[in-house]
């Protein structure tokens, strides 16, 4: 019997192996080829194909200016010039305060303005006026940036007068207290001193045109004040001296 096996088992053996090695073959895949030729292009994601390049800047409207802010308001804005006020702040460059005085503190009891003395150790302000129509009235309340002066003052205002017609003129001055009248540098009236609102008179010939013009003129104790000029031409009425007869002049 042994001598019949053995054969037989290897010969079978031998027959598994073989269909076993033929099955094995059958299941192995075949190995890729590359083809030879032009290279594929890589595919790049987004991001990759952004990075690297350079990226437009991104320009937005510039900020719009902060708005200006509004002025602020003047601490002590100017008062409006009310015609019934004589004593004014100047307006640059205004024809109805063709009249420019300054005004200047008097020692208390100052009896003359004609010997005061008037400087700059005593100057307090300058204002303009219209003319001078000042009839007596109480006084309280000082003069443009210096309210707390209305007594013991003497003003010196100057301008140009310009005479209509060439003839006699005959001036009044009306005042409380007192007052000097000068035409061309000539004292045409001297009304000095403390006194009373009263009137004084004077008369000069005068030709057409310019002629320089000035008053002193001073209030002593309160409260009471006068300062009004009047004119007589060459064959007119009487009246108080308009504004259209001065210019301005600078002082």
């Amino acid at each position: 019997m042994k001598t019949i096996l053995i054969p037989t088992l290897t010969f079978f053996a031998a027959a598994l192996t073989a269909c076993n090695n033929d099955l094995s073959s059958q299941y192995k895949t075949a190995p890729k080829v590359e083809k030879k030729g032009a290279p594929q292009p890589v595919q790049k994601s987004d991001a990759e194909a952004t990075a690297g390049e350079e990226q437009p800047v991104s320009k937005s409207a510039p900020p719009a200016p902060p708005p200006a802010p509004a002025p602020a308001a003047a601490d002590n804005p100017p008062k409006p010039v009310s015609p019934n006020e004589p004593f004014q702040a100047c307006i640059a460059g205004s024809s109805s305060q063709p009249i420019t005085a300054k005004v200047y503190q008097l020692p208390n009891g100052t009896n003359s303005i004609g010997s005061a003395t008037l400087n700059d150790s005593n100057f307090k302000t300058k204002i303009c006026m219209t003319k001078f129509d000042v009839p007596t009235r109480e006084f309280t309340a000082g003069f443009p940036g210096v309210p707390n002066l209305f007594e013991w003052f003497g003003l010196d205002a100057r301008a140009t007068l310009v005479a209509p017609l060439t003839g006699a003129y005959k001036f009044k001055i009306h005042s409380d207290d007192g007052a000097i009248l000068f035409i061309d540098n000539q004292k045409i009236i001297e009304h000095d001193g403390q006194h009373p609102p009263s009137a004084k008179e004077g008369t000069v010939t005068l030709t057409a045109g310019s002629h320089t013009f000035r008053i002193l003129y001073f209030q002593g104790p309160a409260t009471f004040i006068a300062l009004q000029l009047f004119w007589t031409p060459p064959n007119r009425a009487e009246e108080i001296v308009p504004t259209s007869a001065f210019r301005s002049v600078s002082f």
